[in-house]
């Protein structure tokens, strides 16, 4: 170790204790300051610190990558990848290689501002692994492609899973019912919602919202149809499938976010009719 005061090994406060330049703004537009994980906190290494220091606090943290910092100024990371580059040019004549200094090792890494857009960073992330969010003089974050994949799939599951819900129970309608039984369901399910308009209740499994395919699947004038496939229980498949239309409709119009258990009704509900469809013909792409 080197006359440096600085701690070998520190960490600093959750990065959403600072400000990131969040405002209003932060809760309608998707930018860096969404992918920081919440309380999120900085370790950092002094340049000083022995390189075998820094490879098992990666490993003690599974990090891929710290930021060396002195005197509050970030100079570099260290990682798995600089760490072998440099090990190939070092490892002959300069002692053993982990009690080197860290600074020998280092790497640049670009900087982003909080308020920068997601796709900003896209490079960076895919070339380094990691983007150090703030400035030079003050680390605020780091964001690393798997804050970025966490963040963006949370972001889009329910809409893949609604996607994959309705697409599912369509290709059921139609597997289940011929073009005059699917009318006649339509009638007996929907034809309250449609009265004085008959002429424009649909009869097309394809032309049906999500909330149609629902009705018609769970009355119970209709459920002969569809018990062979969804299961004896009709009270059971209606409790799966009844919450579905109402998150979609908040969903897909933007009007609230959804919580932590609809979220898992509809994963529930996606399993479920996953389930349903393994092993039978229609998952192998025919109706025999």
């Amino acid at each position: 170790m080197g006359p440096d005061d600085t701690p070998a090994i520190e960490t600093l406060e959750p990065a959403s204790t600072r400000p990131t330049g969040g405002s209003k703004l932060a809760h309608l537009f998707h930018r860096i300051n969404s992918i920081i994980p919440e309380a999120q906190e900085v370790v950092t290494v002094a340049p000083s610190a022995f390189a075998a220091e820094a490879l098992a606090l990666l490993d003690q943290h599974r990090f891929s990558q710290v930021p060396v910092v002195r005197g509050g100024e970030v100079l570099g990371s260290f990682s798995y990848r600089s760490f072998a580059r440099r090990a190939v040019e070092l490892q002959h004549g300069h002692g053993a290689l982990g009690e080197l200094p860290v600074e020998e090792f280092m790497e640049a890494l670009d900087i982003a501002h909080a308020t920068d857009e997601l796709a900003s960073i896209f490079a960076a992330v895919d070339r380094d692994d990691a983007v150090l969010i703030g400035a030079p003089n003050d680390l605020q974050a780091v964001v690393t492609a798997m804050d970025a994949l966490r963040y963006l799939y949370r972001l889009t599951e329910p809409y893949v899973q609604l996607g994959e819900i309705e697409r599912s129970l369509r290709m059921m309608v139609d597997a289940s019912v011929n073009d005059g039984q699917l009318a006649e369901c339509a009638r007996h399910a929907l034809q309250r919602e449609y009265e004085g308009q008959e002429a424009d209740l649909p009869t097309r499994a394809a032309d049906m919202t999500l909330g149609e395919l629902v009705s018609i699947i769970r009355d119970g004038r209709n459920w002969q149809h569809f018990e062979p496939m969804l299961g004896s229980r009709r009270e059971l498949a209606a409790a799966r499938l009844s919450p579905l239309p109402g998150l979609r409709n908040d969903l897909f119009h933007f009007r609230r976010e959804l919580s932590d258990e609809e979220r898992v009704t509809i994963a529930v509900a996606r399993n479920w009719l996953l389930g349903k469809l393994r092993g039978t013909p229609l998952a192998e792409g025919t109706n025999g």
